[in-house]
């Protein structure tokens, strides 16, 4: 059968539901886009909400705002209080940054407190926690003090740590016996010069006293300091540490600190044998080593 004849038999039937399938189609699919961008947008607005309801809840109300600040003292020398740690706090939490306040817990940053306080010499360990959704858990590690220290030109009252940095109290704090300290004779270290406390140079001086005075070969040998003199001469500072015993070692910041310690093991062992006769050892001159005895 030709072509010709084949079109002469189409069905117009068949083309008109042909038509309508398509028509039919062409609308529900119409219907369901149109749903479809419905609930998209739907879901935008609830998402929206949803979103601004989370951010009022943790950033804007009450609820997050940082109400307690529980502090647990590790170890209390009564060289900080827990009245100065939240005056410390206080400013931080109410600080404001570019959008949220610091007073919401998620926003405070715990950083910036830790920078303050490892920078405080009394403190000697520092940590802080969240504990959602307002409270701020502080532990403090207070440093131990090793020694006292006077400064005449600076007129202040002060302990010192074990890296030799000072340790500024309070007039309500016990200067000869800090709490757990009360059970030991603490040093007592005398500053005649005229130098800035926080002086590098000077915070490294105390620090090789402090490792001379507690050395081996003096704890090993029972022998405690009394008193430290420090005076400067020329850029040079001269130190006169007084034992319990009431001899004196003599050393200074021009020598290597290393080798005073050393020498000063060295005469103990091999020179000096009683030292009820000893007045002084001087180490102030490198590999020198020089000592007196009482005169009969």
């Amino acid at each position: 059968m030709s072509s010709k004849y084949r079109k002469t038999f189409k069905s117009p039937s068949l083309t008109r539901r042909n038509q309508v399938a398509r028509n039919r189609q062409s609308r529900s699919y119409f219907v369901y886009k149109k749903r479809l961008r419905l609930k998209i947008y739907l879901s935008i607005i609830l998402f929206f909400l949803i979103s601004c309801f989370i951010i009022y809840f943790l950033f804007f109300s009450n609820y997050s705002e940082i109400k307690n600040i529980k502090i647990n003292k590790i170890t209390d020398y009564k060289l900080i209080s827990e009245q100065e740690l939240n005056e410390i706090i206080d400013p931080l939490i109410k600080k404001r940054g570019l959008i949220f306040s610091q007073k919401h817990i998620l926003v405070f940053k715990k950083d910036d407190l830790k920078e303050i306080m490892t920078n405080d010499s009394r403190i000697d360990i520092f940590s802080i926690e969240k504990d959602w959704p307002n409270t701020l858990i502080i532990k403090v590690a207070e440093s131990r003090p090793v020694a006292s220290l006077i400064s005449f030109a600076n007129n202040k009252n002060c302990f010192l740590n074990s890296q030799g940095q000072v340790i500024y109290i309070s007039s309500d704090v016990d200067f000869t016996t800090p709490n757990e300290a009360k059970n030991e004779t603490l040093p007592c270290f005398y500053d005649k010069t005229g130098i800035n406390l926080t002086d590098q140079s000077y915070v490294e001086l105390l620090k090789s006293v402090l490792s001379l005075i507690n050395c081996d070969i003096l704890s090993q040998n029972e022998i405690k300091t009394d008193l430290v003199n420090i005076v400067e001469k020329g850029g040079i500072f001269e130190v006169e540490v007084i034992t319990q015993e009431k001899w004196r070692i003599l050393i200074n910041s021009e020598a290597d600190f290393n080798q005073q310690i050393k020498n000063l093991s060295l005469i103990l062992r091999q020179e000096i044998k009683d030292r009820n006769n000893l007045k002084h050892i001087d180490l102030r001159f490198g590999e020198r080593i020089f000592y007196k005895l009482k005169e009969n």
